[in-house]
């Protein structure tokens, strides 16, 4: 992860020194173990404990970065203070192993996750790329605009993070229209309005970003918003499709996205012109995971077959059909 980011840093601002690499790298490299950490409590506790995780971290990042901004400090730092502040919370409140816990060992545990971990490798790769080609290709300003929006669709993507943990939480159980959902649309939404109407907020994220063409702006916006639905179709295709069948589904998503991305070197000169570009290409990923949704074949889920029979020890005919029935209500 070091790696990659320090490399994707000298690419895109090959100017910086090594303290403001450092410096960006930071946030990323403390958000591993608060991840981690979220899994493993939702896991061991129950997920309204580890929902705490990552809504403090996020409500601690929008608060330093807006008295960051205020007082003209640097804002890709913003999330650290909040990060430190949860880590050093659950090292506080951590549970020592019981007697006669069972811990899956580390073979069987890389196992489990290999397809999902070489999928979001390969995520990982575009979105450190994503940066280092804009500001190669549009200058070190379209790093901060980048930036800049991220900052202020800050609220969407915590949000967007809910929905997709407890997608993975429930399941086959989850639903297409949930209210965490709907708390996402809406947050996209107010985000959008607010950068589009607002030249004063665009201004208080960035120079650049209050420079910017309305419509550039309303092409990122309109970007996240599919954003929004390739990763619901992406978790939804997670959850229904065998391993290796969800590695070739989400692989191809990215290479679709660097694809994109190579493309943009022979006539993305501008931020608006690359804001156009990953409009285009979050739409052609929704269309690629549509595609491959409905070509997986069906997996019957047990819980949702009303023909299984539950075996009961009771001797009455009418007593065992009255309780399957009720079971299985």
């Amino acid at each position: 992860m070091a790696l990659i980011g320090g490399v994707s840093a000298a690419v895109a601002l090959p100017d910086v020194t090594w303290t403001d690499r450092l410096l960006m790298l930071t946030p990323v490299l403390l958000q591993l173990p608060l991840e981690a950490a979220f899994w493993a409590m939702a896991r061991t506790r129950n997920t309204r404990e580890a929902n705490l995780i990552p809504q403090t971290v996020a409500v601690g990042t929008i608060l330093v970065g807006a008295v960051f901004a205020l007082v003209g400090m640097r804002v890709d730092v913003a999330a650290v203070p909040g990060q430190v502040a949860v880590l050093a919370w659950l090292l506080l409140r951590r549970r020592s192993l019981a007697p006669g816990t069972v811990r899956p060992g580390y073979v069987a545990s890389i196992r489990v996750g290999a397809a999902y971990f070489v999928t979001a490798s390969v995520d990982l790769t575009y979105s450190v790329a994503l940066p280092s080609v804009a500001g190669a290709l549009a200058g070190p300003e379209a790093v901060i605009v980048l930036r800049a929006m991220e900052l202020a669709f800050g609220p969407f993507h915590v949000t967007l993070s809910a929905t997709t943990r407890e997608d993975v939480v429930l399941g086959r159980a989850t639903k297409w229209i949930n209210p965490t959902r709907l708390l996402t649309v809406a947050g996209w939404a107010v985000v959008s309005a607010i950068v589009l109407f607002s030249p004063w907020v665009r201004g208080l994220l960035a120079d650049d970003l209050r420079d910017l063409a309305l419509g550039a702006v309303a092409a990122y916006c309109g970007y996240k918003g599919l954003l929004m639905f390739s990763t619901w179709l992406s978790v939804r295709h997670m959850i229904w499709a065998t391993p290796r069948r969800y590695l070739v589904s989400g692989v191809g998503s990215r290479v679709i996205a660097l694809g994109g991305l190579a493309i943009s070197v022979f006539w993305v000169e501008r931020v608006p012109q690359l804001f156009l570009q990953l409009l285009i290409v979050e739409a052609l990923v929704i269309l690629w995971f549509v595609w491959r949704m409905a070509g997986t074949p069906d997996i019957p889920d047990p819980r949702a077959d009303d023909t299984v029979e539950i075996p009961l020890p009771i001797a009455d005919p009418a007593a065992t059909a009255e309780l399957q029935a009720y079971w299985l209500k």
